[in-house]
């Protein structure tokens, strides 16, 4: 996998042309999240001096993106595997989250078994964690 995302230049974004842009992940005072989430879009419009583009996202919003500012970029699979981290990443944090706010409670609804097989997930996480302090 290419370890580089292809910006493309002003002059050569054109209607119709598919593209990508980040947008920050954040994960606490001044921090982000290693990789940007990427949206893949399509460019609707090209002001003539292309200095602003407007996009549409899936969704079927529009953007108006100040190309002077800011950059899109030629859709890979560097982005894709990226999203996928940042998506495994939010799933953690809800989950970690859930628990810490007193959810945790629910362990003793768990069956011997569910209760065990938790125990050894929780446990492998620790060390994970435990890896991070080292």
């Amino acid at each position: 996998m290419n370890n580089k995302h292809i910006a493309i230049k002003r002059e050569e974004i054109k209607a119709g042309m598919a593209v990508a842009y980040p947008y920050s992940i954040n994960v606490g005072w001044y921090r982000n999240f290693r990789y940007p989430a990427w949206v893949g879009c399509v460019v609707e419009r090209v002001t003539p001096k292309r200095t602003k583009a407007v996009i549409s996202r899936k969704d079927g919003s529009t953007i108006d993106v100040n190309l002077k500012e800011y950059s899109v970029y030629v859709p890979d699979e560097l982005m894709t595997h990226e999203n996928e981290c940042v998506q495994k990443y939010k799933d953690c944090r809800k989950i970690l989250s859930d628990y810490d706010n007193g959810r945790w409670k629910a362990l003793w609804a768990l069956s011997d078994d569910e209760l065990e097989e938790a125990h050894t997930h929780l446990m492998e996480l620790s060390v994970l964690f435990q890896k991070t302090k080292e």
